[in-house]
C-alpha cells in the first residue's frame, strides 16, 4: 500500500470536515485513452459512455520523476461537488488532476480506499470537459476487487465515498 501522509499545514488546510492526505508516487503514462481504462478501470463496460469521452480530456505529457497529488476526502456523511472542491483548490493553488492521473493511481494501488477506512471509494480527477455541460471522469474502486470509470456533471454531489485528487504545482 501506499505511504499517504495525513496533512494540514499552515498552507494547506482542508475544509472543515475534511482531510487531506499527499502522495508522491510514479504514475505510468499511457498512450491511448483506452490503455488508460484498461490498466485503471478494467471492469468498466464496453458500452460505457466513458469510453468515448477520450478526446475531450488532453492526454498528459511525460512525466520527469515522480508526481506530488494531494487527495481531498471531504469526511463521513459528507457530500460535495466538484464545483466546490475545485473552488477549494483553487483557494489553494492547486492543480487539477487528470483522467489519466486517476486512471494510474488505481492502476497502481487498486485498493486506496482502505486507507482511508472505507469499504469503497471514488477517485475523482478534477480536470473538467464540456459535454455539453461540464463533467468529470473518476474511478470507483469497490471492496470486491471491482473498477469501473464514469463520467459525472459537476454540479452532482457526491457522496462521503468520493476522494477528490489534485496535483501540487
Amino acid at each position: 500500500m501506499p505511504q499517504l501522509a495525513q496533512t494540514t499545514t499552515p498552507e494547506l488546510i482542508a475544509p472543515e470536515g475534511g482531510t487531506l492526505y499527499r502522495l508522491t508516487t510514479t504514475l505510468t503514462r499511457y498512450s491511448t485513452w483506452e490503455a488508460a481504462i484498461r490498466a485503471g478501470a478494467p471492469d468498466t463496460p464496453r458500452s460505457n459512455s466513458v469510453r468515448r469521452a477520450g478526446r475531450f480530456f488532453e492526454p498528459p505529457g511525460t512525466y520527469d520523476g515522480s508526481v506530488n497529488l494531494v487527495m481531498l476526502w471531504m469526511g463521513k456523511e459528507s457530500m460535495t461537488s466538484t464545483r466546490r472542491a475545485n473552488a477549494w483548490a483553487l483557494e489553494n493553488s492547486l492543480l487539477e488532476s487528470s483522467p489519466y492521473d486517476v486512471f494510474g493511481l488505481s492502476a497502481i494501488y487498486p485498493y486506496l480506499y482502505e486507507e482511508y477506512g472505507l469499504s469503497g471509494a471514488g477517485f475523482v480527477a478534477t480536470q473538467t470537459c464540456d459535454l455539453p455541460k461540464p463533467h468529470v471522469c473518476g474511478v470507483w474502486q469497490s471492496k470486491r476487487g471491482e473498477r469501473r470509470a464514469s463520467l459525472v456533471e459537476t454540479g452532482f454531489q457526491f457522496y462521503d465515498r468520493t476522494i477528490f485528487v489534485y496535483r501540487e504545482p
